[in-house]
């Protein structure tokens, strides 16, 4: 499991991987380990960014209940 910190920079590994095969395919007929690859990344990714948007929805965020609370009025 990708920790918390390294969610982001994970995705963006496999997106660059992805984009890589996907210039060799334009060129050229993948392999099946690279077929097999792409399969791969799409499920991982697909994966991570599921976890990325549970991460961001259980965040809260500190400067929000300083924001939120009922302004107090000098006496």
């Amino acid at each position: 499991m990708v920790k918390y910190e390294g969610v982001v920079d994970r995705i963006q590994q496999l997106s660059e991987e992805q984009h890589r095969l996907y210039l060799v395919a334009s060129s050229r007929e993948l392999t099946n380990a690279e077929r097999r690859r792409l399969g791969e990344i799409k499920t991982e990714l697909q994966t991570l960014w599921l976890n990325r948007k549970q991460e961001r929805t259980r965040y809260r965020d500190p400067l929000n209940d300083y924001i939120e609370q009922p302004s107090r009025k000098a006496a």
